[in-house]
């Protein structure tokens, strides 16, 4: 099996070639080392490593986050940052900008490979979520019905919706961006939100719920539904996937 493949930028020409050593001790392979934003966006699409180890402050205009923040945009591959600033701004900075961990300078040899381990497991755990997701909106876009997927708030009430597809767009004739963070009991006529509740009250005890409805819609749609809604946790947080068929009457 060939060794992972990383990449150093960092613009302290004595502490890129310490790390690269040891790197090259513990069995990894060095694509490069690089000292400025610029450089690392070109190397990594030349040489497409499996990790980068990125310094925060660098030459240049371009810092560690603007560098890996382009790159990230169009390659799938995890960025550790290097700083030597341990502060509450450099710490949130690096949480704003989705990276796989960071290490303050000085470290060890421990510290450096216990990074790298947990950078390469949460990747593929990342790479797994995001092949779900593929897969559940291929799924979700190929449903006839429409679907309305919200949450459920912490007091058990229906929250905004989360996702849409394109046959509930169809149905509302409203665009995505008017329908997603929309609270779902809005989409309610307003002469069936009396009985709303009670279909959410046997759907949180039940699990699951059916029922008739009329929904209010853009320019005066008001489509007649048959609604089959589930609740599900997703990473305990209460959830709701709806389908609402038209009933010609």
């Amino acid at each position: 099996m060939a060794n992972l493949r990383i990449q150093v930028v960092e613009d302290d020409a004595i502490i890129a070639m310490e790390i690269a050593e040891r790197l090259k001790r513990m069995n990894y392979d060095v694509t490069g080392i690089v000292a400025t934003g610029e450089e690392a966006i070109r190397l990594t699409e030349e040489k497409t490593p499996d990790l980068i180890l990125m310094d925060i402050r660098l030459r240049g205009e371009m810092d560690g986050t603007e560098a890996a923040t382009r790159i990230t945009s169009h390659l799938d591959v995890p960025v550790i940052y290097l700083t030597a600033y341990s502060d509450y701004e450099t710490r949130e900075r690096t949480h704003q900008i989705f990276s796989y961990g960071y290490i303050i300078k000085p470290f060890n040899d421990q510290q450096l490979l216990c990074a790298i381990d947990m950078a390469f497991s949460n990747h593929a755990l990342h790479r797994k979520v995001k092949e779900s997701e593929e897969k559940f909106r291929a799924l979700f876009e190929h449903i006839s019905d429409a679907c309305f997927l919200y949450e459920i708030l912490s007091d058990g009430t229906p929250g905004r919706i989360v996702e849409v597809n394109d046959a509930a767009l169809s149905l509302l004739g409203m665009s995505r961006n008017e329908l997603v963070g929309t609270a779902y009991p809005q989409l309610n006529d307003i002469c069936c939100k009396r009985d709303f509740p009670d279909f959410m009250q046997k759907l949180l005890q039940d699990g699951d719920v059916r029922y008739e409805m009329i929904l209010a819609g853009k320019n005066g749609r008001r489509p007649y539904v048959e609604i089959n809604a589930h609740f599900f946790n997703f990473h305990n947080h209460g959830m709701v996937i709806s389908l609402a068929r038209e009933i010609k009457t």
